[in-house]
């Protein structure tokens, strides 16, 4: 997503000097004061909110790895802003809340590779946890951990931990400011896809040429569609759907034409309060 749209992020805790990034196809919200003549930008630490690379600084954060156009939550399949309250699923990557954290029956992680372990869950607040598992890493959280069971915790792997009142390499209130922000204008971006819903599924026809696909969908027909079908999208493109509506659900819908690029695809919901999934399966 950073290369096709030509950023990588921002965030107030990269307060390096003089780093190079491009102009942003997003437009003016994104290039702030950026200056073209020289294509830097000075960070400081009162005044780092404009787009650059991004090293996550925080203690215990990875420090090597710069982070692209979703900051933080490019390392997490599931990255929640508050609470998170769940039963009965699974998430196959790392998971972070920003609130409290109360799943049960519950795996998460078991797509991770067993070597080395790595913090699968980051939580911001208090964590409970009764019955299921954490695969291949940890469980760190700023609260309490006392609700997490002793059956999680002796199923984790070897040397893993479960960790409460320490502190996080995420600052929750920063990357959802940041996301919201990119939700916003990726939502006023140009669309040049096709969208046609017909007889409870959508046909989609890009423009087969520009590195990023834009679509725009309703989320009220997002809602009863059970089909999906995509053409001309460009070897190694970036889709983006844009789903306008305060309340979007998605519901028994079949997303097998999204696989073959589904590593390079964003649903963007830039108004949503309220966003339901079921009987739906996100790769």
């Amino acid at each position: 997503l950073d290369d096709a749209l030509g950023i990588t992020t921002r965030s107030n805790e990269a307060y390096a000097k003089g780093l190079g990034f491009k102009q942003s196809t997003l437009g003016a919200p994104w290039e702030h004061t950026f200056d073209t003549s020289s294509q830097v930008i000075n960070f400081a630490a009162t005044t780092a909110n404009v787009i650059g690379e991004y090293r996550n600084q925080l203690p215990g954060a990875d420090t090597a790895t710069r982070l692209g156009s979703l900051g933080a939550a490019s390392n997490f399949n599931s990255f929640i802003f508050t609470d998170f309250i769940s039963a009965t699923s699974s998430v196959e990557g790392r998971l972070a809340a920003g609130g409290n954290f109360n799943i049960i029956y519950y795996g998460i992680g078991n797509k991770l590779p067993a070597s080395p372990l790595s913090d699968v869950v980051l939580v911001g607040g208090s964590a409970t946890f009764p019955n299921g598992k954490v695969y291949n890493g940890n469980l760190l959280a700023g609260g309490s951990v006392a609700g997490v069971s002793t059956s999680v915790r002796t199923s984790l792997a070897p040397g893993a931990r479960v960790q409460g009142n320490t502190s996080l390499p995420i600052n929750f209130s920063g990357e959802r400011a940041y996301l919201e922000e990119l939700s916003r204008n990726l939502g006023q971006a140009t669309v040049n896809g096709k969208t046609t819903f017909q007889y409870g599924g959508y046909s989609l026809k890009g423009d087969c040429v520009n590195p990023v696909q834009l679509f725009s969908l309703s989320a009220n027909e997002l809602a009863t569609a059970t089909s999906l079908s995509i053409t001309c999208i460009p070897s190694n493109a970036t889709v983006v759907f844009n789903i306008s509506g305060t309340s979007a659900k998605m519901q028994s819908i079949g997303l097998q034409a999204l696989a073959p690029m589904r590593q390079k695809i964003l649903f963007n919901f830039p108004q949503a309060a309220r966003l339901e999934l079921k009987w739906v399966g996100i790769e």
